[in-house]
């Protein structure tokens, strides 16, 4: 029985798979097993996973019809045999002692789940650290530092993490189906809220390859329809987990606000196809949905954009993302603080 299991969902990968599949296998700690589940992939990618299966025996395949990122990884964790589990997007890479670093920090901390930072690498060879910023370096966490203000910051991708394989399995922890987004933040709720210790590593041990073709960069036309089910599921586990803490979901209200944000930022991209009148009428849309309105009462957020949203302002909302309409934010808070007499006082410090 391999020491890891490391679970790669293949969907139209055959410009980034080898890269992938080669840092996987490339590993310090070479006692695992690779699982690739080619989720009905229409190009070679299928054939790529075959040709590592001949050439490495730790290598298994899984070939289904296209159900998606959770399905596809739902169907690795069933097949799965080692006592620590890790997933990879097919499309990034990952440090040649990553897991042999998370291993032993598993081990030595007697931790269920080991977490490292994100070295994000854009297309054009920028680099950007994605790191927990409230800590300071490596430690070790247990379910007291849980709290509603932090655990967001733990529920961002699995694929940062290693997962011992017994805490899945005990809690029958899987990833939601049926979702385009958020699928890690709440597959993160479970496995970290029956968790007892979690040890955490300050280190850009994953490469997360910014690909402006991937699901999470593109437009879609139903984006505020998964948003709110991933809302909906979001809760579920909170109620599971947290026993309905309000406190945890207004914590998790917070992504859905933004992310409706995102819905609406989203309507301007290239690839739409929509007319100014179309844009209009969708962003209309999602101002006037009650479940998202219900969100920022609920969180009593008072924003410009919350209340452009509130206001169905959907002209200011289309551009509020904009240096202008920073500007005009920063002076609203101004006002709302001090007056007139705080934008007075503003200016003046600007000209001394």
């Amino acid at each position: 029985m391999p020491v890891l299991s490391i679970i790669v969902p293949v969907f139209k990968a055959e410009q980034f798979l080898h890269k992938c599949v080669d840092s996987i296998l490339g590993q310090t700690l070479q006692d695992l097993e690779l699982i690739l589940v080619d989720d009905g992939s229409p190009d070679k990618s299928g054939s790529i996973c075959e040709a590592y299966a001949k050439k490495d025996s730790r290598v298994r395949v899984i070939h289904q019809q296209n159900a998606g990122v959770s399905a596809a990884r739902n169907a690795g964790l069933a097949i799965a045999s080692g006592d620590y589990v890790g997933f990879v997007d097919s499309d990034d890479w990952v440090a040649a002692d990553m897991y042999e670093t998370m291993h032993g920090a598993a081990v030595c901390c007697s931790a269920e789940i080991v977490m490292c930072d994100i070295l994000a690498a854009g297309e054009d060879g920028t680099e950007q650290m994605d790191t927990i910023a409230w800590l300071s370096g490596d430690c070790v966490l247990t379910q007291k530092d849980w709290t509603p203000e932090r655990m967001p910051d733990f529920g961002g991708s699995a694929c940062r993490c290693l997962y011992r394989r017994w805490l899945l399995e005990e809690n029958r922890i899987r990833f939601p189906e049926g979702l385009k987004f958020s699928e890690d933040r709440i597959f993160n709720i479970y496995a970290m809220g029956r968790a007892e210790r979690v040890a955490y590593l300050k280190r850009g041990l994953y490469i997360q390859y910014m690909n402006a073709q991937s699901c999470t960069h593109r437009y879609h036309d139903d984006f505020l329809h998964h948003l709110k089910l991933a809302a909906q599921k979001t809760r579920e586990a909170i109620k599971t987990v947290w026993d309905d803490d309000p406190q945890y979901q207004r914590a998790y209200l917070q992504h859905f606000y933004y992310g409706s944000l995102g819905a609406i930022y989203s309507i301007r991209h290239a690839g739409t196809g929509l007319s100014w009148r179309q844009k209009r009428k969708e962003i209309s849309a999602i101002c006037q949905d009650e479940a998202l309105r219900s969100a920022i009462r609920e969180m009593g957020i008072r924003d410009l954009r919350s209340s452009l949203i509130l206001k169905n302002r959907v002209v200011f909302l289309y551009f509020s993302d904009t240096v202008f309409f920073q500007k005009i934010e920063n002076v609203r808070t101004v006002y709302q603080s001090g007056g007139l007499s705080g934008i007075i006082e503003k200016c003046k410090s600007k000209l001394k």
